[in-house]
């Protein structure tokens, strides 16, 4: 999901010490910075793109770090969005 971006002067949003800090490492240079992404919407991402690559359930919930039951319950709640012509936020 591509995410809109908007510029802000860093002066106006960021507080005076974290500003001189950030411009002793990125004077004049355009930062992005990434929204954070819940934990649980992080898993679901990991989960469906490791089972696209045809990894097994196994090896989705060790390299996610998660259990097998919940990367099932993710695949299960994806396939069930699927049919309902629907996408999870």
């Amino acid at each position: 999901m591509k995410q809109s971006m908007s510029c802000r002067n860093a002066a106006q949003v960021l507080p005076k010490p974290l500003l001189r800090e950030v411009q002793r490492y990125a004077a004049g240079v355009s930062l992005c910075v990434p929204v954070v992404t819940p934990r649980a919407q992080q898993h679901r991402m990991q989960v469906l793109a490791l089972r696209a690559q045809g990894l097994k359930i196994r090896e989705i919930a060790t390299e996610v770090e998660i259990s097998q039951r919940q990367v099932k319950s993710i695949l299960h709640r994806d396939r069930h969005e699927a049919q309902q012509g629907r996408t999870l936020k």
